[in-house]
């Protein structure tokens, strides 16, 4: 009985840390985003094709923090793995999960639309608005899928969620340094023309874009 006691202090002290933590970083998330977010609505010139991405990116960190953060630490605190399905908790599981993987898809279509840009800049720079637009519809259209299947998953198996993340979050990185190396060696074998004040522009932005991405 005293080893169950003290086992059980031990896991609630090592939950309330882990708490804090994951408190401090939520707002931190929040404070920086919620800021962009105000920037890029002050700032009409700042909403343009070039950084709709970005937006759609800062949103979803945002909501990361203001809404998964603490639906996170709901169900951490709240429900047990494998404690069986209920809709109360896939909703809330759902709200934990949907921007977390939005943020992901996110940084996919990132290094996606650098790739696009850096191979066929004349088809690039002829795309009109709605394309983006229904990039970012469709970026949070599939974030529902790995978010259900892990809500699901964490409730009736939830060793085989781990799976849905893990899958996700290697999807992500492949696409991104895939993207990247192509980018960089296009761009070394680039020959200097007249448009190199284009490509000069090009260039910052994608290294722009892969320190967002990093830092993300």
């Amino acid at each position: 009985m005293p080893n169950e006691t003290g086992t059980s202090s031990s896991s609630q002290l090592f939950r309330s840390k882990w708490l804090t933590v994951f408190i401090v970083e939520y707002a931190v998330i929040s404070i920086i985003n919620g800021f962009s977010i105000l920037t890029v609505a002050r700032n009409r010139h700042l909403r343009n094709r070039a950084t709709y991405l970005i937006i759609n990116l800062t949103i979803a960190d945002f909501l990361v923090g203001t809404v998964s953060g603490p639906m996170h630490i709901y169900h951490t605190m709240t429900f047990e793995p494998g404690s069986g399905f209920g809709w109360k908790k896939f909703i809330v599981m759902i709200f934990d999960n949907t921007f977390t993987a939005c943020s992901l898809l996110n940084l996919a279509l990132l290094s996606l639309e650098r790739l696009h840009a850096t191979l066929f800049p004349f088809r690039h720079c002829i795309m009109l608005e709605w394309v983006y637009f229904k990039a970012v519809v469709c970026v949070w259209f599939f974030a529902l899928i790995p978010a259900s299947a892990d809500a699901a998953l964490f409730l009736i198996a939830p060793q085989a969620s781990r799976y849905v993340w893990a899958s996700l979050i290697i999807a992500v990185l492949f696409t991104v340094i895939v993207s990247y190396v192509i980018i960089a060696l296009n761009l070394k074998r680039r020959v200097p023309s007249y448009s190199s004040g284009a490509v000069s522009s090009e260039r910052k932005l994608t290294v722009t874009l892969l320190v967002v991405i990093f830092f993300s």
